[in-house]
């Protein structure tokens, strides 16, 4: 079989013995492709009669795919006349069934050896490999590896649009780029539960590259290797950001419609009896010439206005009637408002700037526009001190027509963003909450949405309509 060295020949039956006990199939055969020699692995894998000479070996082409026969038998007579180790893959044909091998050929005297390497299942997993690189790809959710260490390890497109980091940028890096300032403990936990190879899931907000803020709902799921060690966790990130608005919207509308019910109850039960207090308290007014008296009667008669002002918003929010639309420039709208709107300011010692752009017209309610328009300029005028600025302006943009109205005041807090239109809810000293109730129910039922943008340099409501079809 070999022509070794005779120095070496004490080893012979050591290395025959290790080449007949390999793993993979191994075979000898000559430039002509008959197999002089075959090893334990190579019989099962490819079966032979039990004693194979020279004379009736069996052919090592029988085994080999027609489409790789001719290149191998090529091969074999090169290597077998001195050439260099070669490797090539071939389908070969093994458990009734054409597999594909990968072959190591190594020339020796008179012979070649051949070494086969089953690929089949390393062409599954690579197959499988593609086909699940192909629906990360494709997810729409942000999928991302990680190590034990937090260090991300791979990184979807979902991933790029979602943080906005491109791959490069990512890859390499703690995943804690991604949490908030006050999230340390959260982001230490969950490295915990990556190093205990648990499967978790939990609702979170973390920050894009730009700073924006992005809700999620993360699953982890460990990942191992064959051999089970634990390699790190995949991670899905669901963007829910637009779902929390519409769960926050849908309970705002929830309110608005128990709140509408109510108000129609006492805008119609409690003003009737009010105003004939109200005219009773005129009557005994007119009787009376004590100071004292006519100073209470004042009183109770301002009073008993702020009590018909507040049922005059009940009882435009318990309005469910439909209101006639049409379509209506808002430009026209505000501008027929100015001068009710800067003789309030002015009133106030504040300022009202107006930029207003010609854009398509909308769908709306004229009277219900111009309560919006009110109620929001006011509320901005109230929310600034002297000499401060609220600016109303209109845009298009794509299809839409956006009304902003900003004032210059310092701002809203954090915690009470979500209660804003909320009924009764107020940031100011003696307000009611009722009128911007109101607004956030004129623009339900004119088909349009209202934004919030707030900061210490004042706040921008911005509602946005839809154009006119």
């Amino acid at each position: 079989m070999f022509n070794p060295n005779p120095q070496f020949k004490h080893r012979i039956p050591d290395v025959e013995n290790f080449l007949h006990n390999l793993t993979d199939p191994l075979c000898a055969a000559n430039p002509a492709g008959n197999i002089l020699w075959a090893n334990a692995a190579f019989r099962r894998v490819f079966p032979l009669p039990a004693a194979v000479r020279p004379a009736d070996a069996s052919s090592f082409f029988s085994y080999v795919h027609p489409d790789n026969s001719e290149r191998l038998r090529h091969d074999f007579t090169e290597l077998c006349a001195g050439r260099t180790v070669l490797s090539r893959e071939a389908r070969l044909w093994s458990e009734e069934t054409w597999l594909n091998f990968a072959l190591d050929i190594y020339p020796a005297v008179d012979r070649c050896y051949c070494l086969a390497r089953d690929l089949t299942r390393q062409k599954i997993f690579e197959e499988e490999k593609l086909q699940l690189l192909s629906v990360a790809e494709a997810s729409l959710d942000a999928i991302y590896a990680l190590d034990t260490d937090g260090r991300i390890r791979s990184w979807n497109k979902a991933a790029v649009s979602i943080f906005g980091y491109a791959a490069e940028e990512a890859i390499g890096r703690s995943f804690r780029m991604l949490a908030l300032p006050g999230q340390k403990e959260e982001v230490d936990a969950v490295l915990q539960l990556i190093r205990q190879g648990a499967s978790y899931g939990y609702e979170t907000v973390r920050q894009r590259k730009n700073h924006d803020l992005v809700s999620l709902f993360i699953t982890m799921a460990p990942i191992r290797d064959f051999s089970g060690v634990l390699l790190g966790a995949s991670v899905v990130a669901r963007d829910i950001t637009s779902l929390q608005k519409q769960k926050v919207e849908m309970a705002r509308l929830d309110r608005l419609n128990t709140f509408a019910e109510l108000a129609s109850v006492i805008s119609h039960e409690v003003r009737n009896p009010m105003t004939t207090i109200g005219g009773f308290l005129q009557m005994l007014q007119r009787r009376t010439q004590d100071k004292k008296q006519l100073e209470y009667f004042s009183i109770m008669s301002e009073e008993l206005k702020r009590v018909n002002a507040i049922l005059s918003e009940f009882i435009t929010i318990g309005r469910h009637k439909e209101l006639k639309q049409e379509k209506q420039s808002l430009k026209s709208i505000i501008f027929s408002m100015a001068p009710l709107l800067e003789a309030d300011a002015a009133y106030q010692g504040k300022i009202i700037k107006f930029s207003l752009n010609d854009t398509v017209d909308v769908l709306v309610n004229a009277n219900e526009i111009r309560q919006l328009v009110l109620n929001l300029t006011r509320n901005g005028l109230e929310a600034m001190e002297q000499n401060g600025i609220v600016q109303i302006k209109t845009t298009s943009k794509e299809n839409k027509v956006i009304l902003s109205v900003k004032d210059s005041g310092h701002g809203i807090e954090e915690e009470d963003l979500e209660k804003l239109g909320t009924a009764f809810f107020s940031t100011k000293e003696n307000g009611t909450g009722l009128g911007l109730y109101v607004c956030y129910e004129i623009v339900q039922r004119n088909n349009a949405t209202l934004n919030v943008i707030t900061g210490t340099g004042g706040t921008t409501f911005m509602v946005t309509f839809p154009v006119a079809g």
